[in-house]
């Protein structure tokens, strides 16, 4: 992603509306930009287009296998969104920066992937081979030191805040998948036995007093258990 302190000029003109501004998100209530940012580029930077389409490519294609096309695009969009509000966040006091790019959602896709095949070798700067953790560990400490640097032209937190969300989905998003669907199960179970109850109270009224003795919550309860 690429951050800016300007918001003059033609280009700030064309995609300011769906660049994002912590200033307009807060301040103007501009929140479509938290995911219309990761959709642009500055075209004066090809390379940056260029491998950002290449990490998500290399990373998010073995993402989308596993998970599905439809889990995957939540998944990445998801990550724009989380990498954003970051920025944002980071950013609130800092009214003239903005941020395009998608390299917030593509850093959530290499963190997972990294944390799926951490000894997976890939080539930094198509030359020295690394296992996929250490790469990560690397990008981690060269976007520290730039933010820590600050040096302008470079959205850290955004990319940061995607490394983020792609290490939360990875390593708590499963256990809390089983959690909820323990907590359903569980709820469930429950709702059965509560039901079944009623309905022998009811089943039992109408053996005493007929249907006719119904009220109208029973007879209602009644038609859906038949349904069930």
């Amino acid at each position: 992603s690429a951050a800016d302190r300007s918001h003059r000029g033609i280009f700030h003109a064309v995609f300011g509306p769906l660049g994002l501004s912590p200033a307009l998100v807060f301040g103007r209530g501009f929140v479509w930009q938290l995911v219309t940012y990761a959709f642009l580029h500055d075209p004066r930077n090809l390379f940056h287009i260029l491998f950002n389409m290449l990490f998500l490519y290399w990373f998010g294609r073995p993402l989308e296998a596993a998970w599905g096309t439809r889990r995957f695009l939540l998944f990445y969009l998801g990550g724009a969104v989380f990498a954003g509000l970051v920025f944002c966040l980071w950013h609130v006091f800092d009214p003239l920066t903005w941020c395009i790019g998608a390299s917030g959602a593509v850093m959530a896709a290499m963190m997972v992937y990294a944390l799926w095949f951490p000894n997976q070798i890939i080539l930094l700067f198509f030359i020295i081979p690394m296992r996929m953790r250490t790469f990560v560990f690397f990008v981690i400490i060269v976007e520290m030191f730039q933010l820590l640097s600050q040096e302008h032209g470079v959205a850290n937190m955004a990319h940061l805040g995607g490394l983020l969300y792609g290490w939360v989905v990875a390593r708590a998003g499963p256990r809390f998948l089983r959690r909820v669907v323990w907590k359903i199960r569980a709820r469930d179970e429950r709702a059965t036995v509560e039901d079944d109850r009623r309905l022998d109270e009811i089943l039992a009224k109408i053996h005493d007093a007929g249907m006719n003795s119904l009220t109208w919550g029973e007879k209602r309860f009644l038609k859906r258990m038949g349904r069930r």
